[in-house]
């Protein structure tokens, strides 16, 4: 697998790293978003346990 990406990639290498920053991309907004999730989920237990 890796001999055939290394090949694949000094043929075509903007291809390869287009695809590779579309995968981190969309992996780096997930995290994001299940951070933001869990941040929200924990103010407003915080809130609530606060207020209550």
């Amino acid at each position: 697998m890796n001999v055939g990406r290394a090949s694949e990639a000094r043929t075509k290498p903007s291809k390869i790293l287009e695809r590779d920053y579309d995968r981190v991309s969309r992996i780096r907004m997930r995290i994001g978003v299940m951070r933001l999730k869990r941040s929200v989920a924990t103010f407003a237990t915080l809130g609530l346990f606060h207020y209550t």
